[in-house]
């Protein structure tokens, strides 16, 4: 006689074994992110609350009207070409406003490359005396033809808002203002005046500590990017023309106190592709690079970056109307605290660093961060139904893929994004831009792939695969983050 089963004896798992496996994978996931994503918020969050030190004095409030109003008025004399009317309207006016305000010692340098001739405005606020200072500086020219609102007016617009701050409130240490001419031509009024500085021909001049070169800043729809002469190229030394690890530190942490949400390089385009535009095709650099040659860390600072370009950049539209008080407002508060916030750690030069986005992670962190997962995956491992085994084949053969071909995709994409990025702005067609923003999609694919992989394969077993899944998850999150496209 054949004998029936009771009801309900077969459960829920036997019923849909698959469907049963595969929600209890997901509960699993859903417990290591939640825990992980925990104790990175912790970090994140006390992080936060120890930059948050509040702003000076109450006056900064209107600084971003302020430098709105200086850089409409440098706007409205017209293109500021070396040699014309409005070139030399813009220069008396920058004269006047720094020498009406008390405290500061203003120089008038003037330099011929040619027949023409150049002139460096150079404000210092020399107290206290002997301590050395930071130097903020931006260009005053422009190309023919723009009448240059965020190339550069809004840059020296907010010099001037910040020397009337300092007049009444006087910084900690010494600040240099430098306004250069000659910068649409070729760096020229920062290189002659850094060679000045190198060679002690720098009239009552400070030991600087740092220099930020402010450009085409005030952007509402742009992407703040930081950029260094040169570009890194994953764990390297510090040493010269880079910017020190202590400096891309106390900048992205005092914008960041500020409003702004800065990352270092572009936020849109891969790596590979920025550092060979960075490191091979110099002429892509501003008024940062000749201090950095000079050894003095540098750093420049941009609301367009290569993927998110402004549009009216040399053009006759370059106008006032472009330019946001709030944003000019953010970026007065980020140089305060600059000044008046201690970097935080020694400047010294000789260590190693590696740039995830906003992170600035030092070479001893890094590889100490390396051991402790080696350790912990040693006890991992020790514990079979905890051991985090990647079973690449197992998750890839289903979706038709083998090993050596994502590999090999992604082995060839970084000599193409390399090649993108010689090839940018000289050629420039779709397809340079497209290989440029290639890895980082994909990067994004990962995790999609990974969980078709995971709803194809039957046999997945939810304890090892869950903490399989959530460990390629977050090396997915970290390229991410590597990519810039975070």
């Amino acid at each position: 006689m054949t004998q029936c089963a009771p009801t309900g004896a077969r459960g829920r798992g036997s019923s849909s074994p698959l469907f049963w496996r595969r929600g209890r994978l997901l509960r699993v996931m859903a417990r290591h992110l939640v825990m992980i994503l925990g104790i990175a918020l912790g970090f994140i969050g006390w992080g936060t609350l120890m930059d948050s030190t509040p702003v000076g004095s109450g006056l900064e409030a209107a600084l971003g009207t302020v430098a709105w109003r200086h850089a409409a008025r440098l706007t409205a004399f017209g293109p500021r070409v070396p040699g014309s009317a409005a070139h030399d309207r813009a220069q008396a006016y920058i004269v006047e406003t720094l020498t009406a305000l008390p405290g500061w010692w203003v120089q008038v340098q003037s330099f011929t490359v040619g027949v023409q001739r150049y002139v460096n405005v150079v404000a210092v606020w020399p107290e206290p005396v002997g301590a050395p200072g930071w130097l903020f500086s931006a260009h005053y020219d422009t190309v023919p033809g723009s009448p240059g609102a965020l190339d550069n007016a809004t840059g020296v617009g907010l010099l001037l808002a910040l020397a009337d701050h300092w007049s009444r409130h006087a910084p900690p240490t010494p600040v240099v203002l430098g306004f250069w001419d000659g910068e649409e031509a070729g760096l020229l009024g920062s290189t002659v005046y850094a060679h000045r500085y190198a060679t002690g021909n720098a009239e009552r001049i400070p030991r600087l500590i740092g220099h930020v070169s402010l450009e085409m800043v005030g952007w509402p729809r742009g992407a703040t990017c930081f950029h260094t002469f040169r570009y890194p190229w994953g764990l390297t030394s510090e040493a010269h023309p880079l910017a020190p690890a202590w400096l891309l530190r106390h900048v992205l942490r005092t914008a960041r106190t500020a409003g702004l949400t800065p990352r270092f390089g572009d936020p849109y385009l891969s790596y590979p592709y920025q550092w060979a535009v960075r490191n091979v095709r110099i002429p892509f650099a501003s008024d940062d690079a000749p201090f950095s040659r000079v050894g003095v860390p540098s750093i420049f600072v941009a609301d367009a970056s290569f993927a998110r370009f402004y549009p009216a950049y040399h053009s006759p539209s370059d106008h006032i109307e472009e330019a946001s008080v709030e944003r000019l407002e953010r970026y007065a508060r980020w140089l305060l605290q600059v000044v008046e916030t201690p970097p935080g750690s020694t400047p010294d030069r000789d260590q190693a660093y590696w740039v995830f986005g906003s992170w600035v992670l030092s070479g001893a962190a890094l590889w100490w961060g390396l051991v402790v997962l080696g350790i912990l995956y040693g006890i991992l491992a020790g514990t079979a139904p905890a051991h985090p085994v990647i079973r690449w084949g197992r998750l890839l053969v289903p979706l038709g893929l083998a090993l050596w071909k994502p590999a090999e995709a992604l082995a060839l994409l970084v000599p193409a994004t390399l090649l993108a990025g010689l090839g940018h702005l000289q050629t420039d067609p779709i397809v340079l831009r497209l290989l440029g923003a290639l890895p980082g999609l994909v990067y994004w694919s990962g995790p999609l792939l990974t969980f078709l992989a995971m709803f194809r394969f039957p046999g997945i077993r939810w304890t090892v695969e869950g903490l399989s899944l959530t460990g390629l998850m977050l090396a997915w999150f970290l390229l991410l983050l590597r990519s810039r496209l975070l």
